[in-house]
This record gives structure tokens, sequence and C-alpha cells, in this order.
């Protein structure tokens, strides 16, 4: 197996028996990620996914829509398979996440062994919130500031703020383009997370996740806003770490 541009292993572990692939927030790169490497035991290896137009694929044009997103992503991930795997992802990562497992469980008959859900309504659930993407860009950008994703010192950077917001811009446009459609449910546990004090995505929005897996349902709700995994990190890992080695466990039994 060799790395591509979609996938980065900064630690590759030989002897993991699970390998977590991790998607970005909008806006958000594989980078986001790192610190998880080396705060994660060993029987895990994280692969942090690389979308199109960030970090080393700068110069590539940005994803139209979320099924031409999954269409790639569905391809380009088969020799990363090698081994059981489960996916992460954040707020648009999340919805990537869902997307990329029902491909791959209902075209691959390739099921992660586990799917974690993080800031992200349950799918079939209307959306609430303004189309983001159709605001000028000072409106976006003080979304961007009250989400609190984005370290001050770039947003107080004026050419760093020019080069980020068409790239927010058009993640927005994915999820607000996304339209969930009916399938049977996933054939692995899924577990969701969210912020107490996130101001968009509700208790309520977290625990409809359950709909969508015919196995075990957890949920874990942490202090802070949209953005916990960053405030909340330590806490969320010790929630993936117990999960994944419950499945480890049970793997071993058969």
């Amino acid at each position: 197996m060799s790395e591509n541009l979609w996938f980065y292993i900064r630690k590759p572990k030989q002897y993991a028996q699970i390998r977590l692939f991790c998607f970005p927030y909008a806006g958000g790169s594989a980078s986001i990620y790192q610190s998880w490497v080396d705060a994660l035991p060993d029987f895990i290896e994280v692969c942090a996914v690389q979308l199109p137009g960030r970090e080393r694929r700068l110069l590539e044009p940005l994803p139209a829509t979320l099924s031409d997103l999954i269409f790639h992503l569905s391809n380009e991930i088969q020799p990363f398979l090698n081994k059981p795997f489960a996916l992460f992802g954040h707020s648009m990562g999340a919805l990537i996440a869902f997307e990329l497992a029902h491909t791959l469980q209902d075209r691959e008959n390739r099921t992660p062994t586990d799917i974690f859900v993080s800031g992200y309504r349950a799918p079939h659930l209307p959306r609430k919130e303004p189309l983001w993407s159709t605001f000028p860009d000072p409106q976006l950008l003080q979304h961007i500031r009250s989400l609190g994703g984005v370290p001050q010192e770039i947003l107080e950077h004026s050419e760093l703020v020019e080069f980020l917001l068409p790239l927010i811009r058009s993640d927005f446009r994915i999820v607000e383009s996304y339209t969930w459609k009916p399938s049977g449910p996933l054939k692995c546990p899924l577990t969701a997370f969210g912020g107490l004090q996130d101001r968009e995505i509700s208790v309520h929005d977290i625990l409809a996740w359950k709909k969508h897996t015919r196995e075990n349902f957890s949920y874990h709700m942490f202090p802070g806003g949209h953005f916990f995994i960053h405030h909340a990190r330590n806490e969320l890992l010790k929630r993936i770490v117990q999960q994944l080695n419950s499945t480890v466990s049970w793997n071993l039994k058969d």
C-alpha cells in the first residue's frame, strides 16, 4: 500500500488492528488531526483525509458536490482497506463519513467496524441554518468568527482570510446542497458526539443519529461549542478508544 494525495498516515503502525480515517470540517485539512496520532494507542492507526484545495492539494479544484467527493473517495480509499477500519468526521466531515460508509457498505460490501459522527445533525433532519454560502464576505466571516473554529491570528490576517473564505464558502455549499436519500441503516455501531454549548446542533439532533444504524448506538455530549473537538479532545479520544477497544476485543473472540 502506498500513500496518495487523499490520505495521510503520518505515523504508520504496521501492527495496528484498526485504521481510523478522519474527515475534516468545512475549511479544515488533514493537519487538524495531527495531534491525534501520538495521543492514540498503538492498536489504532490514524489516517487523516486530505480533501482537494488545501495544504498539499492547494492547487486542485474544489469539489462541486458531495456525491462527486464521495465517488472519488470511495475509489481512492480501496488500497487502504486492507485491515479493519473505522470512520470519524466532525461537522461536514461527519456527513462525508456517513455517506462514504453507505457507499462502501452498499456498493462494495465493505462496512467499517465503527462510525463516529461529531458536531452534525442526523442527515434525515431538516436543515435549520441559513444558507451561509450565499452570504456576502463580511457576514460569512462574522459567522466563522462566532463558531470559533478558526484561530484568531488567522482571522486577523487579511491575506489568509482572502484565501480561506472561498474554501469555506465552497465547503458550506457542498453541505447546503446535500439531500438525504432514504436507505437501510448502517451495519456497524454508530457513536455520535455533540457540544453542550453548540448553538446550531442540539442534543435532539445528535440523538436522532440512532435511526441510521441497526447495531449499537451511543452518544456523548462534551463541554464547549461547535468546535468542542479541540477543547475536549482528550475526553473525546478516550470515548473513541473505549469503543474501538471493545470492537477489537469482540473481534478477537470470533
